[in-house]
């Protein structure tokens, strides 16, 4: 709903904000605030266009759906009795709980929100705590795995890309 509004009602939100940054803010950190809205809510406008749109929502609701279905597999896998709803309610605390920096691949706050998430759902401590390592193998270390692989190819890219611009000179 957010992300909506922002895309469709930027304009009226950037007016709101340049008048509450001239009246909050130092004329420098103002115009810098306003700069960074800007360009954030320039990024949004692109989704208007209904096509473009419609691929990002496709996109972002697939992987959402796959975060969910991860969640509940795992549950399954370690014989957790929880239900879809349980797996729901993990990824929603996941995705806002580690939003804000925190440490390399989310360590330690990725495990405290996975025990939190589950004691609504009644499950103990350690159960949780294993739960969440189990996760965090299934859930965060492909994704770094898959980053320091595609910083070597970059890397080797940039490289092999270097040499080649080289000897045609």
């Amino acid at each position: 709903v957010a992300t909506v509004a922002l895309t469709f009602w930027s304009e009226s939100l950037l007016r709101f904000l340049e008048r509450l940054a001239e009246h909050l803010l130092p004329a420098k950190w103002a115009r810098r605030s306003i700069g960074v809205a800007e360009a954030a809510l320039e990024g949004l406008r692109s989704l208007r266009d209904w096509r473009l749109g419609l691929g990002v929502w496709l996109l972002s609701g697939a992987i959402f759906f796959l975060s969910v279905m991860n969640n509940y597999l795992v549950f399954e896998a370690m014989r957790l009795p929880l239900s879809p709803v349980a797996a729901l309610f993990l990824t929603i605390v996941l995705r806002i709980g580690v939003a804000p920096p925190s440490l390399p691949g989310r360590l330690g706050l990725f495990q405290y929100l996975v025990v939190l998430a589950l004691a609504m759902f009644s499950v103990n401590r350690t159960a949780a705590l294993t739960y969440s390592f189990a996760l965090y193998g299934t859930a965060v270390i492909p994704v770094l795995f898959a980053g320091v692989v595609s910083l070597f190819a970059i890397r080797w890219t940039a490289r092999s890309l270097g040499s080649n611009a080289g000897q045609e000179v």
